[in-house]
């Protein structure tokens, strides 16, 4: 998204006669896009059959807990209450992670 609204804004600056400032934006984009983070296919994405509770806190954490477990093979549902609990102002307990990861779990 980062990439595509710097090569919008690079199409603006060349209009405007700023094709040097514009061939930089460019260049910023095409890094972008190559840095850019895309999860492997394997990654546990929310399925819900049936709305239970907070969906935001639910999706937050099954895709940290799906980052966490691609990037260091476990998902780490400590680590994971604490930043949630953080980040959406919400007591969250590394349980209740747990119960949501395997409630959501496709592999059984």
């Amino acid at each position: 998204m980062m990439a595509s609204r710097l090569r919008k804004d690079a199409g603006g600056l060349r209009t405007l006669g700023l094709d040097e400032l514009a061939t930089d934006v460019e260049a910023i984009a095409a890094d972008c896009e190559k840095s850019g983070y895309m999860p492997k296919p394997n990654i546990i994405l929310p399925i819900v059959k049936r709305s239970r509770g907070d969906d935001v806190m639910r999706g937050f954490v099954l895709r940290m807990s799906a980052t966490c477990r691609e990037g260091f093979g476990n998902g780490l549902p400590g680590t994971v209450a604490t930043t949630a609990s953080v980040a959406l102002s919400k007591r969250i307990s590394a349980h209740q992670v747990r119960d949501m990861v395997r409630a959501h779990d496709p592999r059984g």
